[in-house]
């Protein structure tokens, strides 16, 4: 497995989160678990087809997504910055134009 090679940020200027959008990118590079962290709830794991997850990035103004399979992933939500990290440069690429776009910056 590759390690973390690219890594993005963008200040959210109040924004909500693309959550439906950042799923659908999840899926379609085939993510199929993920562990979830809140600082209220802790970590869990969860299978991405199986969970609603738009609902669950949605729920907290604070969380980060890992994943390991297929590619090394971090997202980190605030409510003033989201930010990841990922060993794949089209996985990098794809979720900085997701991000970018919901701001209207790209």
């Amino acid at each position: 497995m590759s390690q973390i090679e690219r890594t993005g940020a963008v200040r959210t200027d109040g924004r909500r989160f693309p959550s439906t959008s950042i799923a659908g990118l999840l899926a379609e590079f085939g993510f199929v678990r993920l562990d979830l962290s809140e600082p209220a709830a802790g970590t869990r794991s969860v299978l991405a087809r199986r969970t609603d997850l738009p609902a669950l990035l949605s729920a907290s103004p604070v969380i980060e997504i890992r994943a390991s399979e297929p590619h090394n992933l971090v997202i980190r939500i605030a409510e003033d910055q989201w930010a990841w990290e990922t060993s794949s440069a089209e996985l990098h690429a794809a979720i900085d134009a997701a991000l970018r776009s919901s701001l209207g910056t790209n």
